[in-house]
């Protein structure tokens, strides 16, 4: 019966060390796994990264290049950034305003031109006023709201015995 109890022993001895054999097997595939899968969430993590940082960038981005073609002087030029988020809104308004800019530079633009038609005109009609006071025979002597002179035509010089440019932009009473 020892004898029996003695082998039984040793043959639950092989079997634990084949056990033992198996579990350093089973442990170092579940290790292998283990590494796999953190060097896949690592690799998922990294392109979501990249993917997020990205959708980030490239709206700046597209942003900045607006700024600088419009601080260039194209007002024509359009932020196309696509979405409903955040970037997306600031491109919305960024290209409303760059429209109103447009539209406020255009308005200038004929303003200014207009300007210059009215100039030339009342330019114009100053040069026809002055060779009409010239050609009169009676003296006739202009002044702005300050009472300086602003033309004098010949007759009115030689009444007040003036010579000379002199007369023009001084006081009445000198």
């Amino acid at each position: 019966e020892v004898s029996e109890r003695i082998s039984a022993i040793k043959r639950f001895e092989n079997e634990y060390d084949e056990l033992k054999g198996e579990q350093k097997w089973v442990r170092n595939s579940a290790l292998m796994a283990l590494a796999l899968i953190t060097l896949l969430v690592i690799f998922i993590a990294f392109w979501l990264a990249v993917y997020v940082a990205r959708s980030i960038a490239d709206p700046v981005q597209q942003l900045a290049q607006a700024t600088e073609r419009i601080k260039s002087g194209d007002l024509s030029y359009r932020a196309g950034v696509i979405g409903d988020d955040e970037l997306a809104a600031l491109a919305l308004s960024f290209n409303e305003m760059t429209a109103e800019l447009s539209e406020n530079r255009r308005r200038l633009e004929q303003s200014a031109s207009e300007l210059q038609l009215i100039n030339a005109a009342l330019e114009e009609r100053r040069r026809y006023i002055e060779t009409v006071m010239q050609s009169l025979s009676a003296g006739v002597v202009s002044l702005d709201e300050n009472r300086n002179v602003t033309m004098i035509n010949e007759a009115a010089r030689r009444l007040v015995r003036v010579g000379g440019v002199r007369a023009v932009g001084g006081a009445l009473d000198s």
